[in-house]
């Protein structure tokens, strides 16, 4: 289990998400926000109003991807992704992953063309 640093801290954090087409956008939340709110950034970035299909990935430290716990702050998501670091600089950022969480019954439906 990944340990968790004080919420209180407003420290920026720096993430870099690939995104489903391969491109890498860099984000930088304060340490106290939770993931959720690293999330809507990133999908709110590229234009995804159906936010609820999608989430966020890490790769451990055992080189194991796992799913961000979108009610954890974001201080605590950089300690769990450590293990993906090694290729970028600095101790308070973290390489993440937009993925596909669930998948709509009828993506036709679905209101947005980028969703789809």
């Amino acid at each position: 289990m990944c340990s968790i640093f004080s919420a209180a801290s407003t420290r920026e954090v720096d993430f870099y998400v690939q995104l489903l087409d391969g491109n890498k956008k860099a984000f930088s939340l304060p340490g106290n926000h939770k993931g959720q709110d690293l999330l809507r950034a990133v999908l709110n970035s590229i234009g995804v109003p159906e936010q609820q299909f999608f989430g966020l990935r890490y790769q451990d430290s055992r080189k194991t991807l796992q799913w961000v716990n979108v009610r954890k702050s974001v201080h605590s998501l950089v300690k769990c992704c450590r293990g993906g670091l090694s290729d970028l600089v600095g101790e308070k950022s973290c390489q993440l992953f937009l993925a596909i969480r669930f998948y709509p019954n009828d993506p036709c439906r679905e209101l947005s063309e980028t969703t789809r």
